[in-house]
């Protein structure tokens, strides 16, 4: 799970780890993430507890959102 600075041009460049799907979080919005599968999908997702378990909220696929209009959702 690598940990980047999620701006719209990493968006653009990023890539599936080994063709499979791959989690990418960012540096500075705890539990915020782009997966990306290997048809090239990227859908913004959100990871947080809920008691013990760790849950995932998915916002939604890009596009229609970037990476401004999700965070300025939150």
């Amino acid at each position: 799970m690598p940990v980047i600075e999620l701006t719209a041009k990493t968006l653009r460049e990023l890539r599936p780890i080994d063709g499979k799907r791959s989690e990418y979080f960012d540096a500075t919005l705890p539990g915020f993430s782009v997966r990306v599968s290997p048809s090239g999908k990227k859908t913004f997702c959100v990871l947080y507890r809920r008691g013990r378990r760790l849950r995932r909220y998915t916002i939604g696929r890009t596009p229609p959102f970037s990476p401004e209009d999700v965070v300025q959702e939150f």
